[in-house]
Parts: structure tokens; C-alpha cells; sequence
């Protein structure tokens, strides 16, 4: 069966360290596997301080409704804001959380489901809005569905401002992003690169790790996938045209901590720190 397929390059940068115009935008995504421990709560608060992050969703927190505001006090020594899909689950359980500085950002709910939350970013600083999309996808190709078709309902109508989609899409793009498993590809398969494609959306460049998620298991039997991933349209380059995705090593979750930088040529500098990040050029269709 022919399956498509991205080609890739690395392309060397050099990047400033901080990016200036960033500051009130730099988002953060993490399937954590659980939020419900004190350990984990102190490793997420870290990884925000750490890279400066102004929003973060955080997925797969295992967080009871009843329970959420207990932990969300857990995860921040200052004023910041959070909000859930919990009313959207059933029985009510927080799939995403959304945590931002509402210093540096006014932010509105666009759209909730079970399965993603999409919101309006709006810096306090300068008025720049940027929609966010933070994915928790589903495990069957049949609920699946229900994401592709909302990116590719949605994709027209967000093209006329910058629109980020970040989170664990539980899908590859094609068999090059994984190893060990399962390898036949079947044709379901398709049907998450087809609607990034169709939708017109951009596979932002990224630097870390390629796999971002392990099944845990040694010897024999490790699986290592791309599950995590960061789309934009073309509208988000406009603004931000080096804008790329950095995948933290791997922590207290199965899956890799990512967090999307904002900045553009203006920003570079000739005499920084030289950054090699992967990036996907162009999709083909292979036999």
C-alpha cells in the first residue's frame, strides 16, 4: 500500500538564546501520564520556570474534577490562571489543562471536547493573538476521525490568524516515526497526514529527540514513537518565520515535554549559538 510520507532535512540556525518578541507567547505542551503525584507537580512547575513559559496545556493529567483545584495550586507559586475540559468528559475527568500568566496574556476558550481545547491568545503587551490548539488525541482510528475532521473544518476559518496545534495526536505521519511495534501501515494510517496536508498546515521545525514517546519496556521489546507533535498554518510564519519546537529529554512521563518558541530572522544572530533543527520540507507519496 502506498503511504505518505514527509521528507526532512536539518537545517543550522543561529539562533538568539532569548528571542525578544517571544516572551509573552513561548507555549508549552506535556502529556504527563498523571498529575496527581507531588513529584510530578514539581517537575511540570519546574519545566515552566526552567524555559519562561507563558501558556502551557498539560495532557492526560488523571485529575478528578473534584480534585483539580487542589492540584492546580500545586503547580504555581504566582497568579496564574487554568482552565479544563473536564465538563466535557465523562465521567468528569480533566483530560487538558490549560495554565497561562494572565499578566502576559488574556486568553479565550474557542472550542472544548474531550479530545483537544482551542483557544484565543491575546498578549497584553502588544495585542497579538495567536489560536492555540492543544491535542489530546483518543487511541482508535474511529475517535480519531472526529480530530481530523475538526482541523480540516476549521482550517479555512483559522487561516486568517496564527493558528498553533500542539499536543499528543496519538498518530505518526508515516513509518519513519517509529520503531519496533507493529510495522504494517494500514489504511487508517493515512488519514492524520491527509488532513494536515489538506488543511494546509505547517510541520514546525523542532530540535530534541525525534521519538517522543516509549513504551517503557528494554531488551526486546521497546516501542518508540512520534506521537507528540506542533503544526502551524502559514499565517503563524508570517509573523514568527523561524518560529520551531524544542522536545525536552525525557522525564517522569513516557512522553517528551515540548515547547514551542516564537521568533524570526530579526531575531537571529549572526554570532549565536548555532541550533541544527530537524525539518520536515515537503510530503511524498511512497509505495
Amino acid at each position: 500500500m502506498a503511504s505518505m510520507q514527509m521528507e526532512s532535512k536539518s537545517v543550522e540556525w543561529s539562533l538568539d538564546t532569548v528571542a525578544p518578541e517571544a516572551q509573552d507567547s513561548d507555549t508549552g505542551c506535556w502529556n504527563t501520564w498523571g498529575l496527581n503525584s507531588t513529584q510530578k507537580q514539581n517537575a511540570v512547575r519546574q519545566w515552566i520556570n526552567n524555559n519562561q513559559l507563558e501558556i502551557v496545556g498539560l495532557l492526560e493529567s488523571k485529575v478528578n474534577g473534584k480534585n483539580l483545584e487542589k492540584v492546580q495550586t500545586k503547580l504555581t507559586t504566582q497568579r496564574w490562571d487554568f482552565i479544563s475540559n473536564t465538563n466535557t468528559c465523562n465521567p468528569p475527568q480533566c483530560r487538558i489543562l490549560i495554565r497561562w500568566n494572565p499578566a502576559k496574556n488574556s486568553l479565550a476558550i474557542l472550542h472544548s471536547s474531550p479530545q483537544w481545547m482551542t483557544c484565543a491568545a491575546t498578549s497584553t503587551s502588544d495585542n497579538t493573538t495567536i489560536n492555540i490548539t492543544f491535542v489530546y488525541d483518543q487511541n482508535t482510528p474511529a475517535e480519531r476521525r472526529v480530530l481530523w475532521d475538526y482541523i480540516s473544518a476549521n482550517s479555512a476559518s483559522f487561516s486568517f490568524e496564527p493558528w498553533l496545534l500542539m499536543g499528543d495526536f496519538n498518530a505518526i505521519l508515516s513509518p519513519q516515526y517509529r520503531d519496533g511495534g507493529d510495522s504494517n501501515w494500514y489504511g487508517h494510517s493515512e488519514d492524520f497526514a491527509s488532513t494536515i496536508q489538506q488543511s494546509d498546515l505547517i510541520h514546525l521545525p523542532y530540535r530534541g529527540l525525534k521519538l517522543t514517546w516509549h513504551n517503557g519496556q528494554q531488551g526486546s521489546n521497546p516501542i518508540k514513537k512520534k506521537l507528540d507533535w506542533t503544526f502551524c498554518n502559514h499565517n503563524l510564519l508570517q509573523n514568527w518565520s523561524v518560529a520551531y519546537t524544542h522536545f525536552n529529554p525525557r522525564s517522569i512521563s513516557d512522553h517528551n515535554a515540548m515547547h514551542t518558541i516564537f521568533t524570526s530572522f530579526q531575531s537571529l544572530r549572526t554570532s549565536g549559538t548555532s541550533t541544527t533543527l530537524e525539518t520536515p520540507c515537503s510530503f511524498s507519496t511512497q509505495s
